[in-house]
This record gives C-alpha cells, structure tokens and sequence, in this order.
C-alpha cells in the first residue's frame, strides 16, 4: 500500500506523503512503515463507539 501511496504523490507532484496506521500492540506496523522510508510523527487516539481506544501514528516521508 505505501508504495502505491508514494507512486501516486509522485505522479501528482507532491514534495510530501503523509498516511495514518494503528499503532497498537508490539507497534509492528509502525516499524514495518519506517523500514519503508518513513518517519513517525504525530501519535493520536481514537475513541471507538464502545469506548476502547486506538492508538494511531502519523508518518510522513518528504519526496522532493
């Protein structure tokens, strides 16, 4: 999914990707997303409809 994400910026001629994942457990997926290229930034929280938090991280890669 990333590397579609980059593509399409790329073609668009945008100097900056952004995209969200969870965050929660071991942050594998996290991590996974940085050995891609990208950096964590904003960490954030969603609060389901039965009251169970999400944890969230913002990453970014600049491509300019």
């Amino acid at each position: 999914m990333h590397g579609d994400a980059r593509c399409l910026a790329v073609l668009r001629g945008l100097p900056l990707l952004r995209v969200d994942c969870y965050a929660g457990g071991d942050r594998a997926l996290v991590g996974w997303c940085e050995r891609q290229g990208l950096t964590a930034t904003t960490p954030f929280t969603v609060t389901l409809p039965s009251g169970d938090a999400w944890p969230g991280q913002v990453l970014e890669q600049h491509l300019a």
